[in-house]
């Protein structure tokens, strides 16, 4: 499977395509990956008709490490954008990180 491998001492990093609603174990396994203590998303939350998959897959990531936090960046262009975030807080613990560029960019932390 193509992506990103990289080590910092001993932290192991990895970027790799997923698609929203996949099982998650499998994935894992398949790419012989341990569960991840850190999970970014940027610009993710966008089609709404997709929204019930990517919940799914924060919610299965999350699930498989106690230490795992989810990082999205995303610009808020519309109210579906602004609900995505709102629903977020009926599973996760959510806060705003922090507003990045501009007031429509914000990082919210999922955990």
């Amino acid at each position: 499977s193509s992506g990103i491998n990289a080590e910092y001492g001993d932290s192991k990093m990895y970027c790799k395509a997923l698609n929203w609603g996949s099982d998650i174990k499998q994935f894992l396994n398949d790419n012989d990956l341990s569960p991840p203590d850190i999970v970014l998303g940027a610009d993710i939350i966008y089609v709404k008709e997709t929204f019930g998959l990517l919940m799914k897959t924060l919610l299965d990531l999350s699930a498989t490490s106690t230490r795992c936090q989810i990082y999205l960046a995303c610009q808020i262009r519309y109210e579906k954008d602004t609900k995505f975030i709102e629903n977020s807080k009926e599973h996760f613990h959510v806060k705003e990180v922090t507003h990045a560029f501009d007031d429509n960019i914000k990082i919210f932390c999922l955990s």
